[in-house]
């Protein structure tokens, strides 16, 4: 259980500032305990519940995708996979999506992707509403303030000439791009959000500081503006500029040289740290531990302790490393060579896997162990965090 869906544990009047989706996964809490007296009121600055920034027209146009496949993604009224299913064709033609062809292992389209977000926003605030459960929606709503009111015990929320006092407060306004020199000098953007900024035609270079998945967005954005991606004869992909656009170039500047890793097929695809560290196991570690959870002690049951049945020569390799000589051996890996080019391999690898299910062991269980740290970052110390 989250920390935010922590605090709706025994209390009368809560808040959430942002309605994207942590707030859908927060209503979902709500309406499961199914407490009557307690109340839920959530504050959006646009329109719709549920989609948030990355899922909108504000953060999204329809080349961009998610960083999920559909059987990653956990259900909340029902799955992407069977909501998908039942939409009617005008839903999904203008994504070549086939209802009766559902791939689970495929990455959806964002701007889709929110719509199935808001709709199971509607379902539960409707199910709420059949149970009795008090869920008051505030769209088009900018919380100006809030105040820690500790004799009180609670906070106080102000939106526009309203303030108003809760019990507990959970702020989940997830993407937030702050605006340092944009529109102050020209041609520069902090961000490349809304794309629709990037709609114009630029016959020149542009420059991308950066090469996550934040730049593969810009990318994508620019290449559908200048241009369109066609196959031949043969199946070979080439990219074809439009009139006009002979001088325009992107160039990516990275720290690092590091492209964004690409998805492998999962075993587990929906990961728990539950898998290899058992609650009674990381409470005896705790215990034995000054009430810490060591990140060593997540290295060694989620990741080296697995990988000796799971590929008994990468353990081989591994065995005797601590977590930070394996991240340098990782590192200097993905660094060795041309970020396009091991991208190109890895893309090849890739294809074979998800092709085949099989997956890569310790890219598994590389995810394994990022999401049980992340389960257990709260209890650990500073420097481990």
């Amino acid at each position: 259980m989250t920390q935010e869906t922590n605090a709706l544990q025994n209390t009368d009047r809560i808040a959430v500032i942002g309605g994207g989706p942590s707030a859908l996964f927060i209503l979902k809490e709500f309406v499961e305990r199914n407490n009557p007296t307690a109340t839920l009121d959530i504050f959006e600055t646009k329109g719709t519940f549920g989609t948030g920034m990355p899922y909108s027209e504000e953060g999204a146009d329809p080349e961009h995708i998610t960083n999920l496949s559909c059987e990653e993604i956990p259900d909340v009224v029902e799955s992407v996979v069977g909501w998908l299913r039942r939409q009617p064709h005008e839903v999904l033609a203008p994504y070549d999506i086939d209802p009766g062809n559902v791939n689970e292992q495929a990455a959806l389209p964002r701007l889709l992707f929110g719509q199935y977000l808001e709709d199971q926003f509607s379902q539960l605030t409707r199910i709420a509403q059949e149970r009795g459960l008090t869920v008051n929606l505030h769209p088009y709503t900018r919380v100006a303030d809030v105040q820690d009111l500790p004799d009180h015990g609670g906070v106080k929320v102000q939106y526009g000439d309203v303030e108003e006092v809760f019990d507990k407060l959970i702020i989940a306004i997830g993407h937030a791009w702050p605006k340092r020199h944009e529109n102050e000098i020209e041609g520069y953007f902090d961000s490349p959000y809304p794309p629709k900024k990037l709609k114009d035609v630029f016959n020149h270079h542009v420059g991308l500081r950066g090469s996550s998945l934040t730049a593969i967005d810009a990318i994508k954005t620019l290449a559908r503006t200048h241009g369109r991606f066609e196959r031949d004869e043969g199946g070979e992909l080439s990219y074809l500029p439009n009139e006009g656009t002979e001088d325009f170039k992107v160039v990516m500047h990275s720290r690092r040289g590091l492209l964004p890793c690409i998805r492998f097929h999962f075993d587990h695809p929906r990961v728990t740290r539950d898998l290899f560290v058992s609650d009674e196991a990381l409470a005896q570690h705790r215990a034995e531990n000054d009430g810490f959870v060591s990140l060593d002690f997540m290295f060694d049951k989620v990741f080296r302790e697995p990988m000796q049945e799971k590929d008994p020569a990468f353990y081989e390799l591994i065995k005797d490393m601590s977590l930070e000589q394996f991240i340098e051996h990782v590192f200097a890996m993905r660094t060795s060579g041309n970020p396009f080019e091991f991208f190109a391999d890895e893309l090849g690898v890739s294809r074979i896997s998800l092709e085949r299910k099989e997956p890569i062991h310790w890219k598994e269980m590389v995810n394994f162990l990022s999401a049980a740290a992340s389960a257990s970052a709260k209890h650990m110390s500073a420097e481990d965090i």
